[in-house]
């Protein structure tokens, strides 16, 4: 929004008479400033309509302004949010590409920013850790950041019908009444997934991989729309889209 310029001129008062001036300028200005305060009803409702018009316009301008500062401060709220969603996405996709697989399967050393799976969490470690079977992923070991959790990340509890996951999203799927399909979604570079097939489920869950979606499992299979996968009850899986749009890696 512009901010008009205030137009309305007020008209301006006679030049009042003074002593040091001469007597012809001091008669001359002393008749213009005795009509001027002498002027008519008419004449004073003029001036009075020029004043209310500036203070219109004064009026409309700080509105303006006021309505400029409001959009700006939105403007600002945005971006700090878009900010912390960019960073929050930089973090997530870090953890994806640096990750190791289960924390419980690894031994030796390992490199700070590298990532594991834990108790269906993503772990980042902070510092070098020599040892890793003597650090385990925990809230209160300072040499890991927790990035998934139930509480920074969307829990669909209790899936228990046929539906299209979504992404970024930490699912448990219970099966009860007959195999559940689960449709795996478009992943682009950066998303990731948690999927349980809950301990008392009963029924297996299977994956089904759309034409356009294809998954890369930890043995290096690659599963196409003709090929599904399939979960048992207590088992987990984490999915992670790494290097590719389309393409699942399982971690």
């Amino acid at each position: 929004m512009t901010i008009s310029t205030i137009t309305q001129t007020i008209s301006t008062f006679p030049t009042a008479p003074s002593r040091d001036q001469d007597q012809l300028t001091f008669t001359t200005n002393a008749e213009n400033h005795v009509v001027a305060l002498g002027i008519n009803v008419t004449e004073q409702n003029g001036l009075k309509d020029q004043l209310n018009t500036v203070i219109d316009e004064i009026n409309t301008n700080t509105s303006g302004i006021a309505a400029q500062v409001t959009a700006a401060e939105t403007a600002v709220t945005n971006a700090e949010t878009a900010v912390t969603n960019a960073e929050t996405a930089a973090t997530n996709a870090a953890a994806s590409a640096n990750n190791n697989g289960a924390w419980a399967n690894l031994t030796g050393s390992l490199a700070a920013g590298q990532s594991v799976t834990h108790n269906d969490s993503v772990w980042i470690s902070d510092v070098l850790i020599a040892d890793i079977t003597l650090s385990e992923p925990s809230e209160g070991n300072s040499d890991w950041t927790e990035v998934t959790s139930s509480t920074n990340v969307q829990w669909e509890a209790a899936v228990t019908t046929t539906s299209t996951l979504i992404v970024n999203t930490k699912t448990n799927i219970f099966a009860t009444s007959g195999a559940v399909d689960e449709t795996l979604p478009l992943p682009e570079v950066g998303d990731y997934l948690v999927i349980a097939n809950d301990a008392l489920s009963t029924q297996v869950v299977r994956f089904i991989v759309s034409g356009s979606v294809q998954v890369i499992a930890l043995n290096g299979t690659t599963y196409t729309a003709t090929t599904n996968i399939t979960m048992a009850a207590g088992e987990s899986i984490y999915l992670a889209c790494t290097k590719t749009a389309g393409t699942w890696e399982q971690k």
